[in-house]
């Protein structure tokens, strides 16, 4: 797929209401890193990287939230502009959910699918952080080289 400009540029990511404060915890931004260990406490540079893990785990373990209550957290079209990998990635899940290809003529039912996916995927991606600490970078690593060798 090849972009010209954003196609999710009216569109909203949203976190569960219930965890959007959790979240803040493990995103770098906010708060002041002044060194290594400072990084390895917030493994995540911006929500956004987390909010994209929940994503890919929620589909991976297909945990679609359709119940939570969602809550905007940052406006697409300002963060998925220069994200065209990220954007492949909704698109494959929502054609993957939809079973349609043509799902992608309609950003709004893409975001809304990835929304739900990064909502379910988000409880259990603050479980495997909270499981980490005092390291919750080097566990977050373990896990995922654990899905990555399960296939």
């Amino acid at each position: 797929m090849a972009f010209t400009g954003n196609p999710f540029s009216k569109e909203v990511l949203k976190f569960p209401v219930g965890h959007k404060e959790q979240v803040k915890n493990y995103v770098q931004s906010g708060h002041s890193i002044k060194n290594c260990e400072d990084y390895l406490a917030y493994p995540f540079k911006r929500q956004l990287d987390f909010w994209a893990l929940a994503l890919s785990m929620g589909y991976r373990y297909s945990i679609f939230d359709e119940t939570s209550v969602l809550d905007r957290f940052i406006d697409a079209g300002t963060v998925l502009g220069g994200e065209n990998r990220l954007n492949c990635l909704i698109f494959a899940i929502a054609i993957a959910k939809d079973e349609d290809p043509y799902i992608t003529r309609d950003p709004s039912k893409c975001i809304d699918i990835a929304n739900k996916y990064a909502a379910g995927g988000t409880p259990l991606l603050l479980e495997w952080l909270q499981n980490g600490t005092p390291d919750p970078t080097n566990y977050l690593s373990l896990k995922i080289r654990a899905i990555i060798e399960e296939g």
